[in-house]
């Protein structure tokens, strides 16, 4: 599947590198590139104001990269620096991709980051990372292939979500939920023609690793 990889500055651990460097396009958001740079890598284009950038790995890719694939932006401006990188790449005609080093510390960052689905419903966003893969679900049906044994969750993020839910340990039908309800957490995909149907309402699907909470 042809993919774009964008690379924040948030928690960025090595199990990523393969989805960077299987990736068609690989785009830091600013400070991302820090993290490539210390493994080895390089992105094909940077993106934001640059202000999280090691100066030194800012300079060293500057020399290999040129300046037309390093994409400056002011500090004051009305986007995050992954939000730009976003649209460059859905400008850059891909429609799936997935953000590496989106979620950490900085809560608001990561909840913009993993929101950002509903900004561009157009493009398949999902964010990775070292114990989820976050997806937005809209009015729409998601099957799950080759997923067998692992656990799911489906998290409303409207007033009113309903949802139907097949192959899976927990089944659903046309269950009504809405924010806050925790009916859709911690599921176990059963079959390999599982699936998720929304019929009303927005949420995300979390696949996650760790299920100790």
């Amino acid at each position: 599947m042809k993919y774009a990889a964008i690379v924040g500055n948030g928690l960025f651990d090595d199990t990523f590198t393969e989805f960077v460097r299987e990736a068609d396009t690989v785009i830091c958001a600013d400070g991302g590139a820090n993290h490539l740079v210390e493994r080895g890598i390089l992105p094909d284009y940077i993106i934001g104001d640059m202000d999280s950038i090691d100066p030194v790995v800012l300079k060293k890719i500057e020399k290999i990269l040129g300046e037309d694939r390093m994409i400056s932006y002011p500090t004051d401006k009305d986007y995050t620096d992954m939000e730009l990188a976003i649209e460059f790449a859905i400008g850059e005609g891909y429609e799936n991709i997935k953000l590496i080093g989106a979620t950490g510390e900085r809560l608001d960052h990561t909840i913009c980051n993993i929101t950002s689905g509903f900004k561009y419903e157009n493009a398949n966003i999902e964010i990775i990372d070292k114990h989820n893969i976050i997806s937005v679900i809209g009015a729409e049906t998601r099957r799950f292939q080759n997923k067998k044994g692992e656990n799911i969750s489906v998290i409303p993020l409207s007033k009113e979500f309903v949802f139907t839910v097949t192959g899976m340990k927990f089944p659903a039908e046309n269950l009504c939920t809405g924010i806050g309800n925790a009916r859709g957490i911690d599921n176990i995909i059963m079959s390999d023609n599982a699936s998720i149907s929304v019929k009303k309402g927005y949420g995300l699907i979390m696949f996650s690793e760790d299920r100790s909470a």
